[in-house]
C-alpha cells in the first residue's frame, strides 16, 4: 500500500492507498486530466476516516479550474463512486466535505501499524 504523507500532529490514523486504487486513478486520469486532478487534489487533503475537509476555492485554484467546472467534476467523481459528498456549501468556492470510498483506502491507528 501507498502511504499518504501526512505531518499533521492532529492525525492519529495514516492513511493508505491501496494499490489497485494507483490504478483506477492512472485511468481517471488519462480517460479526464480535470477530473483526475480533482481528485488528486482530494486525496492529497484525506484526514481522518477517508474525509476531505477543504473549500471549494482551494481546490479550483489548486486545479486551476473554474468554480462552475469543479461542480461538474465532483458530479462525475460522486456518479463513478470515487468519493461521496458529506456537506457542499451553495457559496461558491464555499467549504466542502467528502469522503473518499473506502474501497480506494486504508485507514490505520499507531497500533495497528506496529
Amino acid at each position: 500500500m501507498t502511504e499518504l504523507a501526512s505531518n499533521s500532529p492532529a492525525l492519529q490514523d495514516c492513511v493508505y492507498f491501496k494499490p489497485e486504487a494507483m490504478t483506477h486513478m492512472l485511468r481517471l486520469v488519462l480517460s479526464d486530466r480535470s477530473c483526475g486532478a480533482v481528485m488528486l487534489a482530494l486525496w492529497s487533503k484525506v484526514g481522518e476516516g477517508g474525509t476531505v475537509r477543504v473549500t471549494q476555492a482551494a481546490i479550483a485554484h489548486e486545479c486551476d479550474i473554474t468554480l462552475r467546472r469543479l461542480s461538474k467534476e465532483l458530479a462525475h467523481l460522486v456518479d463513478g463512486s470515487w468519493i461521496e459528498l458529506v456537506d457542499v456549501s451553495i457559496e461558491p468556492g464555499g467549504p466542502l466535505v467528502c469522503t473518499v470510498n473506502p474501497s480506494v483506502l486504508q485507514v490505520m491507528s499507531h497500533e495497528q501499524q506496529a
